[in-house]
This record gives structure tokens, C-alpha cells and sequence, in this order.
């Protein structure tokens, strides 16, 4: 016989941000985070541009007759400096983002949070009883070949759908969104 501090036991350990978005009596199903290849997207474009500027400064410093002043040499190394510290930002800024975007899937209801930088994050709620639908998309060899792709779901009436771009195995979270909301109208049509 299994007793209710035995089923807490056996649930899986729940994020502290997760759990604050959580209702109560509410049980967590799974939670999905975007591809990492969102986070390898941001750092190639920020890797490339960094590169291509400090390609440009040691160009502008080697070749160009005014850098023979000290002076301006140190300049452009406390401009270099400064450039690779506002880089090192960004790419903390897009981490964070990308660690803190996350689609939570519970008995009760699907909880999208979309971090868009350090401080603005929106948090949207779904009850279960509201999913008409759910689909999932893998557009491009990119996505088959790395099994990620948007997940859409569709909602009555005229609350917006919930779209998660970038999300890891779709078809199976597709999957598991439509099992929750199954059990949750046999739960709730008694």
C-alpha cells in the first residue's frame, strides 16, 4: 500500500523556479527546454562577430602609420578589452535566457516561461481542459537530423495557441501533452 509521503518520494525533483509556478495539488509531469542548439546558434553569431572585430583592430593596429603613437595602442587595447567583456555579456545574458526558457508540462495545466533577457520573462498558463490540440513540426534537415522542432498547442475558443520553438523531441512531447490532457477529462467528465 502506497501512502501520499510515499508518491511525493516518487515523483521526480522539481526545479525551485518550476515549483514556484506550480498550483497547488498540482503534480509536474516533465519540463522541456529548448534545443541546445539555440545556445550554439547565439554563440557562433557572437564568436563571429567578436572575431571579425578584433580581426579588424589587429588589421587597423599592424598596418595603419597612426598607431605608432603608444598612446593610441593602448587605447585600442582598452577598446579590445571593452569589447570582449560586453561579448562575455552577451553571451551570459543569452545562457540565461536559454537555460530559463522552459515549457512545463503538469496534470493540470501547460506552463510556457520565455525568459528574453536578464530581467523580462513572460509566463503563460493553459489548463488542460483548454487544449484542443497539439501539434508538432520539423522543418529543414537541421531539425530531423537533431531531432528538435516547434510544438504547438491549440487552444479553445480565442485564447491564443502556445508555440515552443526549438523544442527537443517534439512527436514524443506532443505526445505526452495529449496523454495529460486525455487523463485529465477522464478525471474531471466523473
Amino acid at each position: 500500500m502506497i501512502n501520499q509521503a510515499n508518491i511525493q518520494t516518487l515523483q521526480p525533483k522539481v526545479d525551485s523556479k518550476i515549483a514556484e509556478v506550480l498550483l497547488p495539488n498540482e503534480q509536474h509531469i516533465v519540463t522541456i527546454h529548448q534545443h541546445i542548439i539555440v545556445l550554439i546558434k547565439y554563440y557562433l553569431i557572437t564568436v563571429v562577430g567578436c572575431a571579425g572585430f578584433f580581426l579588424s583592430l589587429a588589421i587597423l593596429f599592424k598596418y595603419s602609420t597612426v598607431m605608432s603613437d603608444t598612446a593610441t595602442k593602448a587605447v585600442l587595447l582598452v577598446v579590445a578589452a571593452f569589447t570582449a567583456l560586453v561579448f562575455s555579456f552577451v553571451l551570459f545574458v543569452v545562457t540565461t535566457a536559454y537555460k530559463q526558457t522552459v515549457l512545463v508540462i503538469t496534470n493540470r495545466s501547460v506552463v510556457q516561461i520565455i525568459q528574453t533577457g536578464l530581467l523580462f520573462h513572460k509566463v503563460a498558463r493553459l489548463s488542460m481542459a483548454d487544449v484542443e490540440d497539439v501539434s508538432s513540426e520539423q522543418k529543414g534537415i537541421l531539425p530531423k537530423l537533431f531531432g528538435y522542432g516547434s510544438l504547438t498547442i491549440e487552444t479553445a475558443g480565442e485564447e491564443i495557441n502556445f508555440v515552443f520553438k526549438y523544442c527537443v523531441n517534439p512527436i514524443h512531447i506532443t505526445e505526452i501533452i495529449l496523454n495529460a490532457r486525455d487523463q485529465f477529462n477522464e478525471n474531471n467528465s466523473e
